[in-house]
């Protein structure tokens, strides 16, 4: 809440608090990892703390998020690619469809559409309810110049949540 008003100095006093308490606090390390990113924009820091928290929880779905979040902001596309690969390796992060959302989202960056086209598929069966994946699946279509495939998908995920930006 500190954050969100303007307080970013104080809310990562707060989480640094919370650390010396508890240092090796996955919660902790991944708020003040995305505090340091978002609020003030050092990276480094920010991948440090989100490091330390994948220490202290290694399936951190979260933290490995984040990380892949920091590389594709950065155009880091094969950090990116590190992150995915860490997260696929493991089995319970493999089968979540998040992992098959980062990896469409990878592909389309590098312009791999084959590639996005076919995680897309992936995707869209295992949640094809939800917007997220509505809206990434009529990206992909749009790339790939299904426009009929694209629309449909990106009303569908507009009819959830109005709120999408991509999907409008």
């Amino acid at each position: 809440l500190l954050a969100s008003r303007g307080n970013a100095d104080q809310a990562l006093a707060q989480i640094e608090a919370a650390l010396v308490v508890k240092p090796n606090d996955h919660d902790a390390l991944l708020l003040k990892g995305a505090e340091l990113a978002r609020l003030k924009n050092d990276r480094a820091a920010a991948t440090a703390a989100l490091e330390a928290a994948l220490v202290a929880r290694p399936l951190s779905l979260a933290a490995h998020t984040e990380l892949f979040v920091l590389a594709m902001e950065s155009r880091d596309f094969d950090g990116a690619g590190k992150r995915l690969t860490e997260m696929k390796q493991n089995k319970a992060l493999a089968s979540n469809p998040q992992v098959l959302y980062l990896e469409t989202r990878l592909a389309l960056a590098r312009g791999n559409l084959n590639a996005a086209k076919e995680v897309a598929s992936q995707l869209l069966k295992a949640a094809p309810e939800h917007p997220l994946v509505l809206e990434m699946v009529g990206l992909v279509a749009f790339e790939a110049k299904d426009l009929p495939q694209a629309l449909a998908h990106l009303q569908n995920a507009v009819k959830v949540v109005p709120e999408l930006q991509q999907a409008r």
